[in-house]
């Protein structure tokens, strides 16, 4: 009876201890936010990371399409008509398939989120179970995502943390005064992941399914900036390869 009672007592005192502890297991550092937003980052910046390191996704191995109903499909979920086929490659090995590209997004996002809210749409595209990619020129110019102030500071700096799973992070469009988004996490039995979020509605547009992000982000003055890079520098695309094969 002693043992038993002495065994509540201790159950009694330490277990607020115990839930400080667990709590403080499951509370994002600012540092452990910094790493998942960074792969985040990168990746909206079109970049992925490989063996070799970071690697730019016009720099993948691709294979011009020469099928007119998949480029008709192709410009239908960017949906712009104005392409020409030749802009248009599948990517050769595993980055042509979406499953490579859903675990590679695990690796920083929930796979709920990914699952639920994934749809390659800029830079990489998907149709069904296959990945194709249009010419950088048509993307990588547009003035699309948020930055870092560029101000020095790190990327921790820019971060506040508001809870165990919540952050700010201090961003901005270009020319407009810098913002506080708040991107979410969740801990997984993979460790820390982010979840959803303003911040990640705006910094993964283009990634994400239209629905999901927010119209007061500027997507439709995305598209128009990436309709104008494409008429313009897709043109001269056009023109240089023409005269690179001596057309």
């Amino acid at each position: 009876m002693k043992k038993i009672i002495s065994l509540i007592l201790c159950i009694t005192l330490f277990s607020p201890l115990f839930l400080i502890f667990a709590n403080a297991d499951t509370a994002i550092t600012k540092t452990e936010a910094a790493n998942l937003i960074t792969a985040m980052c990168e990746f909206k910046e079109h970049y992925i990371k490989t063996d070799d390191g970071y690697v730019f996704l016009g720099g993948l191995p691709s294979t011009p399409i020469t099928d007119k109903t998949v480029f008709k499909r192709l410009c239908d979920v960017l949906n712009y008509h104005q392409y020409t086929i030749d802009l248009f490659s599948l990517l050769d090995g595993e980055y042509g398939k979406l499953s490579f590209w859903h675990e590679y997004i695990k690796e920083f996002m929930t796979d709920d989120y990914v699952e639920n809210n994934l749809d390659l749409h800029h830079g990489l595209i998907e149709l069904g179970d296959k990945v194709y990619t249009i010419d950088p020129a048509c993307y990588s110019g547009a003035p699309d995502f948020p930055t870092l102030c560029g101000c020095g500071l790190t990327l921790e700096e820019h971060i506040t943390l508001i809870d165990n799973d919540t952050v700010l992070l201090e961003a901005h469009f270009d020319g407009y005064e810098p913002t506080k988004y708040r991107i979410d996490f969740e801990h997984t039995e993979n460790g820390w992941r982010i979840s959803g979020g303003a911040g990640v509605e705006r910094f993964m547009a283009g990634f994400v399914k239209y629905e999901a992000q927010n119209p007061e982000t500027g997507d439709n003055i995305l598209m128009i900036a990436v309709c104008m890079a494409v008429s313009s520098v897709g043109i001269a695309y056009g023109v240089s390869k023409r005269r690179a094969s001596g057309v």
